[in-house]
């Protein structure tokens, strides 16, 4: 087994039995060294080169100095005329080989889950050394998302990996996340373990250590956006689980006008283009092609645009504006100078940085405004701890983390203080060193989202393919058809990272054309299953219909009769009320000496039979045709009632 992940597979576990601060996690090692060595003196020189040989774990001499006065204080080792010796009687007894035998065979079930994922996914055979070099590449490929402001770039030893292989590792994450969730813990570890180790590097985090209470705390764009859900699902749920923890430390959280400014711009442009719907991907911000390839539209947008501020206030997430220019002139530092700065990182941090690209150009210059303002927000206060720090701008922007703090070396000389701008993941580092029971909620999700990233094409790689589509169009080797559905069909964009996995030479002019062949007939192939899925639905909607339909005419039948029924017994009751009414009328005027009815009451009776006989020799109205009529009201009422 590769000695570097076994090495970051112990601490993690030693971290987690015993609760220990970083450093103790490497007096373990030193002890399992020393007891190995038998060490007559120790010349740090050749202690740090038998450690890198045993643990595969590159320590420079400070922060190694620093693990030796430790170990100094637990009397493991003895200081003397500036020499260190191994003081064998103190030395704890540590045997390894039970716990290593453990992580062993559990890394060894993950190699092979890999290599059977790999062959079955993508016809990929490979090796336990290149999947283990792979593994340990992509955690170095995260190493500055914490080591930004250290001296020392990291604590893996260099290795080189493909494209395609640090691919497989992220893929093979997230599937062993959703179906393989031991593996995935061991994976985990690693990562805690990598995370736990790199802290050694940077000489000043206990400076960070102390409650964040009423420290101000500004959000960058990216992070609004991964809050939104719109830079993916653990993207997300990593920074709500950083703001969650924020606001119990009860720090104060916003969002500058500039930053909302910035947000709201790419939100309108994201809008208009996906309301267009001809755009070019290639060319496209980060958050236009995540919603190309989740198949977000302009309308859910909308939605977004719409509820940003409930969101953000939801989360006690503030609007605030950076301090006047003029009124804080004496705290305003070089805004020119940082802006080389800036340029001159990307440059050297991101191999597809182009300084003359707009987009990227606006989005340096509204960085600039923020960090300028954060330095007038702390007046010239240079802070040496976190919680005397007053202000930080927070951001996912690595790069710009490190120029920052690149500027602020630059600026501040030899002297340390506490950053203006912190990467997310540094800050929940710092948080989560102090809080063992933080440890998994939030490295669970910053290493998941870290491989959904890594397994999204990048952008020379869309350039490629892009480039290749209008190729294959100019050279009429496909249709217009084919041509806009390889150019704007969502399903393009995830088979393209599937065929290449991720890697650019993997798309190239021999295998063009067959990839995206197949391509072609994986979109028909979803498009025809997708059709055919629609025929079946509207069958099955048709079908349910017709039942609902013959369910209806049963129940409207039912209720004729019914009102039939009901109508025909109150007519024939109404009916024969009318019949007796009128024959008691002529019987009361015709004999009207045995009724006696005073002259009022036989003037109306007379008159209720005048009209009576008038409307029936006007309209041939006759008391049989009355009941009829009368029950067919009162059956159309009756249905009308009973149908509500």
């Amino acid at each position: 087994m590769n000695r570097t992940i076994l090495s970051l597979a112990i601490i993690k576990t030693h971290w987690e039995k015993h609760q220990s601060d970083y450093i103790d996690n490497f007096i373990l090692l030193l002890a399992t060294l020393l007891n190995e060595k038998k060490y007559q003196e120790i010349e740090i020189e050749n202690f740090q080169i038998d450690f890198m040989d045993r643990f595969g774990l590159e320590i420079p001499i400070n922060p190694l100095i620093t693990i030796f006065n430790r170990a100094t204080k637990r009397k493991i080792l003895i200081r003397s005329g500036g020499k260190f010796y191994a003081n064998y009687d103190k030395l704890p007894e540590h045997d390894s080989s039970i716990e290593s035998a453990e992580i062993e065979r559990k890394f060894n079930n993950v190699i092979s889950a890999i290599q059977e994922f790999a062959v079955e996914k993508y016809q990929l055979e490979t090796t336990t050394e290149e999947i283990e070099i792979a593994f340990l590449s992509f955690l170095k490929q995260h190493d500055l998302d914490i080591l930004f402001a250290a001296k020392d770039k990291s604590i893996l030893p260099k290795v080189e990996s493909t494209r395609k292989l640090k691919y497989l590792i992220s893929a093979f994450t997230i599937y062993a996340y959703d179906s393989e969730p031991n593996l995935f813990k061991f994976l985990l570890d690693v990562s805690i373990g990598h995370a736990l180790s790199g802290a050694i590097l940077y000489s000043e985090i206990n400076s960070f250590s102390g409650k964040l209470k009423d420290l101000n705390i500004y959000i960058d764009t990216p992070l609004v956006f991964s809050l939104l859900g719109l830079n993916g699902y653990f993207k997300q749920k990593a920074i709500i689980e950083l703001l969650k923890i924020l606001r119990e430390e009860k720090a104060n959280l916003f969002i500058l006008a500039t930053t909302r400014s910035e947000v709201d711009s790419i939100f309108l442009d994201c809008y208009k283009w996906l309301e267009k719907g001809n755009y070019e991907l290639d060319k496209s911000s980060k958050i236009l092609r995540y919603c190309h390839r989740n198949g977000i539209t302009a309308t859910d947008i909308e939605g977004k645009i719409l509820t940003l501020d409930e969101i953000l206030g939801s989360y006690e997430i503030e609007p605030t504006v950076v301090p006047d220019y003029i009124e804080n002139k004496q705290f305003q530092i070089d805004e020119k100078d940082l802006k080389n700065t800036i340029v001159r990182t990307y440059k050297g941090i991101i191999p597809e940085f182009n300084i003359y690209d707009y987009n990227k150009e606006a989005t340096i210059e509204r960085d600039v405004k923020v960090l300028s303002g954060i330095y007038r927000f702390r007046q010239g206060f240079k802070p040496k701890t976190i919680k005397d720090s007053k202000d930080l701008f927070i951001t996912s922007n690595t790069a710009l983390a490190f120029a920052s703090r690149i500027f602020e070396t630059k600026e501040n000389g030899s002297s340390f203080t506490i950053p203006t701008c912190l990467t997310d993941v540094f800050l929940g580092t710092v948080i989560w060193l102090q809080s063992p029971q933080k440890v998994v909620s939030l490295n669970e999700k910053k290493f998941i989202a870290d491989c959904y990233s890594a397994t999204q094409p990048n952008e020379l790689l869309i350039k490629r393919y892009i480039a290749e589509v209008e190729k294959l169009k100019e050279s009429s080797k496909i249709s217009r058809d084919e041509y806009y559905l390889l150019r704007t069909h969502r399903a393009s964009i995830n088979l393209l990272e599937t065929k290449t996995m991720g890697d650019p030479e993997a798309f190239n002019g021999e295998t063009a054309e067959e990839i995206l062949d197949n391509i072609i007939a994986s979109i028909k192939g979803s498009t025809s299953e997708k059709l055919d899925s629609e025929i079946d639905n509207h069958n099955q909607t048709k079908s349910e219909l017709e039942k609902v339909s013959a369910e209806k005419d049963q129940l409207i039948v039912k209720l004729l009769n019914k009102s039939k029924r009901i109508a025909k017994s109150l007519g024939k009751f109404i009916f024969w009320i009318f019949t007796l009414f009128t024959a008691f009328a002529l019987s009361v005027n015709l004999f009207s000496m045995y009724f006696n009815p005073n002259k009022t009451t036989k003037v109306s009776l007379w008159i209720f039979i005048g009209l009576i006989t008038l409307f029936n020799l006007s309209t041939g109205f006759n008391i049989i045709g009355f009941r009829d009529k009368l029950i067919k009201q009162l059956e159309k009422k009756i249905y009308r009632w009973l149908n509500k």
